[in-house]
């Protein structure tokens, strides 16, 4: 820079002098908002002319790295977070500049819930608690099949069958997640035991009837208890039963009762008629039974209970 000096008497000084200007230094970087927890990879640092690098992240910790790697922390689980990021930047020659922005955090919802009663036999309902904070949305998957529910109750009830002949494990399973994209997951079992179904069949008869098999077709079970409505019973699987009937002209009734009792406890019951048919009593009697032929004889026929008589 030159500076001359003259006055009225065209009399003149010259002083030269020297500025020296440093190349011009901006600092700049851009970052995106993320959920919990959101790690910065990439800075995006665009910076001009810096030397050295000096970030305050917001969240009382710093670095002087020109591209770091941060993770922002929200351990709220229904509140977003805001952090305000600075960097300053500083070139060889001292210059500095400084540029910050703010980030958020958003929440990560906490999935939660228990099952008040995860073991039974089929069919078994269980109740599903629901405690979940900080969601928008839930998807619930059950695990067994059955459609995917979104539904929000703080309580509800799902029916769980199981006819495998073994215990089936479910695993109900719950996603959820807030309208930013922020999700969080847990998973419950239930062991349902199989079921068990009672069942048996038999035929009506005449006195004295005697059933030989009862074709018991139950399915699952460990245990059988009989009642066959006479006064006496069984626990054997496929027992043998004879069934009387003392009237000659009536017709008797007995209801069978199985209960049927698996391993695990789990019951069925089942029971049918049966009907015993009365025995009738063929009675008759002779007059004046002997003499000589030819000879008519008188037959009192006092037959009891019976539809049909052939005499011989």
């Amino acid at each position: 820079i030159t500076l001359i000096g003259v006055n009225s008497h065209s009399c003149s000084d010259t002083s030269k002098n020297v500025a020296v200007i440093y190349p011009d230094i901006t600092s700049f970087f851009s970052v995106s908002s993320g959920c919990e927890p959101h790690t910065i990879s990439n800075f995006n640092n665009s910076s001009v002319g810096a030397k050295s690098y000096e970030w305050n992240f917001g969240d009382g910790t710093s670095s002087l790295e020109q591209n770091p790697t941060h993770t922002f922390r929200n351990f709220s689980s229904n509140k977003d977070t805001t952090f305000t990021i600075t960097l300053k930047t500083t070139s060889l020659n001292g210059c500095t500049a400084t540029y910050d922005t703010t980030i958020t955090i958003f929440h990560k919802p906490n999935a939660s819930f228990d099952i008040s009663n995860p073991v039974g036999c089929s069919p078994w309902t269980i109740t599903v608690n629901n405690q979940t904070n900080g969601a928008d949305s839930l998807v619930w998957n059950f695990g067994d099949g059955s459609a995917i529910s979104n539904n929000i109750s703080a309580s509800f009830d799902h029916l769980y069958t199981n006819s495998t002949g073994t215990t089936a494990v479910y695993d109900l399973s719950l996603i959820v997640y807030t309208d930013d994209g922020c999700s969080d997951t847990i998973q419950r079992s239930s062991n349902i035991y199989s079921d068990i179904i009672a069942r048996f069949a038999v035929q009506s008869g005449c006195h004295p009837h005697t059933i030989n098999q009862f074709n018991n077709t139950t399915i699952g079970a460990d245990s059988y208890q009989w009642d066959f409505g006479d006064g006496t019973s069984s626990n054997i699987q496929s027992p043998t039963h004879e069934f009387s009937n003392f009237s000659s002209v009536n017709d008797q009734t007995f209801i069978i009762s199985l209960k049927a009792t698996s391993i695990n406890g789990c019951r069925d019951s089942v029971d049918t008629t049966i009907t015993v048919f009365h025995k009738p009593d063929a009675e008759f009697l002779i007059e004046d039974a002997d003499g000589c032929s030819p000879k008519n004889i008188i037959v009192n026929n006092q037959t009891i209970g019976a539809d049909s008589i052939s005499w011989d």
